[in-house]
């Protein structure tokens, strides 16, 4: 008797960041696990966040690319989600909501602030992928893909002279970010050059991945998954927490979709009079459980309890149907699969018959 089926696999968990922004999009391996890290903000609260992660610096001398999906669950007039920052403005950078202007913030080596916006009207509750790439000296916003601002002639190190890069907070006393972020990733390559479509599933350490957080739903939501293994740090900043305001915490909120699971699953046969048996499984592409019904109950009839055992009945065919529950719900959805078990009837044993006669 079968309970319900459980396939196994192994899964390598590539996990991220804790409050601030910090996302990208392009192709993941098999199926990476999907979250973000939710941070919340509520009036009356302190107006710095009580904590943010911090991880070591990233010089950006040459070419390279900052991504990141973000959802704002609210907005004030005045919040930092990303950023590095120091104990001077050279070269720090931010992204930033400043009154429905979002927009990437950096400082040139003369201490002047330079602007390169996404879009002036910040839509709640509604995932947005943002990426800022410079190319030579060209440097570039890209809202969801398309290319919002350009300015030429920046050459200098983006990330110098600073000693934080955060995520969730800013470097002023009126950040506060209410909203989600996922999939943040920086790269040392000018990764899109031109108008682009997101990908929709997990972004994988490429050529040049500097710091690479998928933030998954689950305990390692801080792993950097690129090749320097950075260190993300929890770090109080030693004010009152009103309402939780600034926490971070892992979410199965995402702007990836769900994968279809596929399966394999040949038809059965059976004969009439077959005893009691008990189903042979689908095989899916990822770990979850299966319950079943049969179309016909004449034919096959299935236990109440444990679905997968059978009772032949008369000859003839049922549908048998595999409902299947993924144990990666948030990266899956459910899915049924059928097959068709047939039940032949039982060969019949031939008769002879030996006739004699006899004569008087």
């Amino acid at each position: 008797m079968q309970r319900k089926s459980v396939s196994r696999v192994l899964v390598l968990l590539m996990c991220a960041g804790m409050f601030q922004i910090f996302p990208l999009d392009q192709f993941a391996q098999a199926t990476p696990p999907k979250g973000s890290v939710e941070f919340t903000y509520t009036n009356g609260g302190s107006y710095t966040p009580a904590q943010h992660l911090s991880f070591s610096n990233i010089q950006l001398t040459g070419d390279f690319t900052i991504e990141t999906w973000v959802k704002f669950k609210s907005t004030n007039h005045y919040s930092s989600f990303l950023g590095q920052y120091g104990s001077t403005k050279i070269n720090r950078w931010i992204f930033q909501n400043f009154n429905d202007a979002l927009k990437f913030q950096y400082h040139n080596s003369a201490n002047q602030e330079q602007n390169l916006h996404f879009t002036n009207s910040v839509p709640l509750n509604q995932w947005m992928h943002l990426a800022v790439v410079r190319s030579g000296s060209t440097l570039k916003s890209y809202y969801n893909g398309s290319n919002a601002n350009t300015t030429t002639g920046v050459t200098q190190t983006i990330g110098a002279d600073v000693d934080l890069m955060l995520i969730g907070a800013g470097p002023t006393c009126c950040d506060r970010f209410d909203g989600f972020i996922t999939n943040y990733r920086i790269t040392n390559t000018a990764v899109y050059t031109s108008n682009f479509t997101p990908s929709l599933t997990p972004l994988t350490a490429i050529t040049g991945t500097q710091v690479l957080l998928n933030m998954t739903n689950d305990a390692n939501y801080l792993l950097d998954s690129s090749s320097f293994n950075r260190t993300v740090t929890s770090y109080s900043y030693g004010v009152t927490d009103y309402a939780g305001n600034g926490r971070a915490t892992s979410s199965s909120q995402t702007p990836f979709p769900k994968a279809t699971p596929t399966f394999s699953w040949a038809n059965q046969t059976k004969a009439v009079g077959d005893a009691n048996f008990k189903l042979t499984a689908p095989t899916p592409s990822t770990p979850g459980t299966f319950t079943y019904s049969s179309a016909n109950t004449g034919v096959i009839s299935l236990d109440a309890t444990y679905t997968d055992s059978a009772t032949v009945g008369v000859s003839g065919s049922s549908v048998i149907t595999a409902s299947f529950t993924p144990t990666d719900s948030a990266s899956y959805t459910s899915a049924t699969t059928t097959m068709t078990l047939t039940v032949n009837k039982q060969a019949q044993a031939a008769v002879v018959l030996s006739l004699s006669s006899s004569s008087n």
